[in-house]
């Protein structure tokens, strides 16, 4: 399993970074802060193919989890956080649904344990336009809701996913396809 990728007072110094970047742009200000300059990341060429890799890996995660196949989906979504490290944006919201995904995994085969680990290491990602604009993912939280002993690791991602989405509800509300058609139809009524 990865380590770790990013500190937390790295992380909160990048969502300073970008929060007052994003209220220098609601204001309208013509000159705004500079953000947080991402560091190098993969060859085009590399990420394409781990990008594909990846999509092959999420459909084997999704059909093993389909037929209860939890070692499978497990190997899956541990080789998904691991292909990581070439993407473009390595370190951020891919990384924080690649933990996710893991986790809900782990959950799925009963290892809380390791599903908290997941939680835990989730949230150690750089802040990107995607994450503080959407948020940290909800879905591996919300599941460990209803296991014991996860208090903590809930309330330290739960304040840590409220830094980056720090003007949005958090968690979001879910969305139906009902609400979804309903927000278009207004908009183009």
């Amino acid at each position: 399993m990865a380590r770790i990728p990013v500190e937390a007072d790295l992380i909160e110094q990048e969502l300073t970074a970008y929060h007052e970047w994003q209220e220098a742009f609601l204001r309208g200000d013509e000159k705004c802060p500079s953000l947080p300059t991402p560091e190098p990341t993969a060859r085009l060429p590399v990420a394409i193919g781990a990008l594909a890799a990846g999509a092959l890996l999420v459909l084997l995660a999704r059909l093993s989890c389909r037929f209860g196949l939890y070692a499978v989906q497990i190997w899956a979504a541990r080789n998904i956080v691991d292909l990581d490290r070439f993407s473009l944006e390595p370190a951020s919201c891919g990384l924080n649904r690649a933990y996710t995904r893991l986790g809900l995994a782990k959950l799925a085969a009963r290892d809380e344990l390791g599903a908290i680990d997941c939680l835990r290491k989730s949230w150690h990602v750089h802040p990107c336009p995607h994450n503080t604009s959407f948020g940290l993912s909800p879905a591996l939280w919300r599941a460990l809701g209803a296991t014991s002993g996860t208090t903590g690791p809930r309330a330290e991602y739960e304040r840590m996913a409220q830094r980056f989405s720090w003007h949005l509800e958090w968690p979001s509300p879910r969305l139906t396809w009902k609400d979804v058609v309903r927000s278009l139809a207004t908009r183009w009524s």
